[in-house]
């Protein structure tokens, strides 16, 4: 009988036990202070994780999807704009486009890196694109330097990275979270850098991006959110000043958080170690293994596999049934989920998303896997692969 359960994106236990002592102590600290919402922690993380992505500012929220609503709010963009992104990310990204009212258009990805296909996104603007949301998939940073090649004459054109399963990737171009005009990224429990429920951030190299974000996510109000340590710079606005949500994040979560990003960096050696001990062993089974470009390094948030699509669901039936929770992630893509498919989206719209979502295996790859897992995965997938011909 198999004995193994391997997680798809991090192990829950694990999570918490290799760090106790530190997660109790920032906990009990929050606890004691009594600052719940907005505490001290809240400010230092914003200020620490802002410096590792290299960017000036960090605004924490309380998801990932709150971020990218709080990013299109603070860009003012809303009915009559259009919105350009992919359909292979996570659907926060098209239901934040759909939340702000703003109109939605897919591009299709590149075969080999799975992100956003700069000729694609050429094509596709209009006089009315307001943003482009570039996600950085599985980890491997888009290529920025194309993308904002093709933008370089439309300055009205806000470009917002989707950074939620690559921090700590950097690029020719920089680190993600500094690419763009603003970035977002999640802080969930499962997620690279995770605390011990959900969270977010964002975050920008302008200080007007940063001081609107703030007043957004505090209920639209030109009043600093801070309950203990206040960072915003002076400004004269008063009240209710710009439409806004209530979307702050809770101490106990910044800090959790500060806790696992010191330990970011070797958290993410791991995860890259466990990558090139698959590619070695998968690079004779008839699959494509994750492809990183010369200057790019990956956060594999999962391992992405391309097999034929004649085999994927068997491939995955099969690895389930062993006890590994291998997946086909952000599957279907946007345009083929039922509530988008009544809005226009069609079966054949993007090629290249659609092959790839046919084939793709996300395989597990975190850094809480033990070597004897490791060689359970790879053993496994092998012979599942060889038997699947």
């Amino acid at each position: 009988m198999n004995t193994y359960h391997i997680p798809a994106v991090y192990h829950p236990k694990r999570h918490y036990q290799r760090d106790k002592q530190e997660i109790d102590a920032a906990i009990w600290g929050v606890l004691d202070r009594g600052a719940f919402v907005m505490g001290r922690e809240v400010a230092a993380f914003e200020r620490e994780f802002s410096a590792y992505c290299q960017a000036a500012y960090g605004v924490a929220v309380t998801s990932g999807t709150a971020a990218l609503h709080i990013a299109l709010l603070t860009a003012e963009i809303g009915p009559g704009d259009e919105v350009i992104g992919v359909a292979t990310a996570d659907k926060a990204i098209s239901l934040a486009v759909e939340n702000a009212g703003a109109d939605l258009k897919w591009v299709d990805i590149d075969q080999q890196t799975f992100n956003m296909d700069p000729n694609a996104l050429q094509a596709a603007l209009t006089p009315k694109t307001r943003a482009v949301i570039v996600a950085h998939m599985y980890g491997l940073p888009a290529d920025i330097t194309a993308i904002r090649s093709v933008l370089a004459d439309r300055k009205d054109i806000i470009l917002i990275e989707d950074g939620a399963l690559a921090i700590g990737a950097d690029s020719p171009a920089g680190r993600v979270g500094s690419l763009g005009d603003m970035a977002c990224f999640s802080i969930a429990s499962s997620k690279v850098l995770g605390c011990v429920g959900a969270g977010g951030v964002l975050t920008t190299n302008h200080e007007e991006f940063y001081v609107k974000a703030n007043w957004v996510r505090n209920y639209g109000t030109a009043s600093s959110p801070y309950k203990e340590e206040d960072p915003m710079p002076t400004r004269q606005e008063k009240g209710l000043v710009i439409r806004g949500v209530n979307e702050r994040l809770d101490t106990i979560q910044a800090a959790v958080a500060r806790v696992k990003l010191k330990h970011l960096d070797r958290d993410l050696a791991k995860r890259r170690a466990n990558a090139k001990i698959y590619d070695r062993f998968f690079s004779d089974l008839a699959c494509e293994t994750p492809y990183i470009p010369q200057g790019y390094t990956h956060s594999f948030r999962t391992y992405p596999l391309l097999v034929e699509a004649s085999i994927r669901d068997r491939c995955l039936q099969q690895l389930n049934e062993r006890g590994i929770e291998a997946g086909a992630h952000y599957i279907p893509p946007d345009h083929l989920h039922p509530y988008f498919l009544k809005r226009g989206g069609y079966r054949g719209q993007l090629p290249v998303t659609e092959e790839v979502a046919d084939r793709i295996v996300c395989l597990p790859v975190h850094q809480y896997l033990e070597s004897d897992e490791i060689a359970y995965v790879i053993h496994h997938t092998k012979e599942v692969m060889q038997s699947l011909g």
